[in-house]
């Protein structure tokens, strides 16, 4: 069964909110069923946000003021987010200048998943 979303994680969107006048969130990626069972989206610990109007790079330093450790902190420019996850500690920040590549394998569902059909 999946664990719930981390409290922290969304007192850190809270903030991110507050600091931001109250913009949207807008939530790229949150909770992944995939096969790479070690990321922390997979363990719904992590989201990947944009919020409007706000360069990427400011809110990666924003986001950085909240870090009291077990952070995890990615700056994607090219593809214009901000990767935030709760972590046991240390914290660890990254910086990815790739495009984003929905086809890559770790992000497709685990193997023997189907997709049901939903009747209407």
């Amino acid at each position: 069964m999946r664990e719930t979303t981390p409290p922290r994680l969304l007192v850190i969107l809270s903030h991110v909110y507050d600091h931001f006048g109250k913009r949207r969130i807008e939530v790229t990626s949150g909770y992944r069923n995939q096969r790479r069972t070690s990321s922390y989206h997979f363990r719904g610990s992590a989201t990947d946000i944009v919020v409007p109007g706000v360069k990427p790079a400011k809110l990666r330093a924003f986001v950085e003021t909240l870090d009291s450790g077990g952070m995890g902190i990615g700056l994607y420019p090219r593809a214009g987010f901000v990767h935030v996850d709760v972590r046991p500690p240390p914290s660890y920040r990254w910086i990815d200048y790739n495009p984003v590549d929905h086809s890559d394998p770790a992000r497709r569902p685990p193997r023997g998943w189907k997709r049901k059909r939903l009747q209407s």
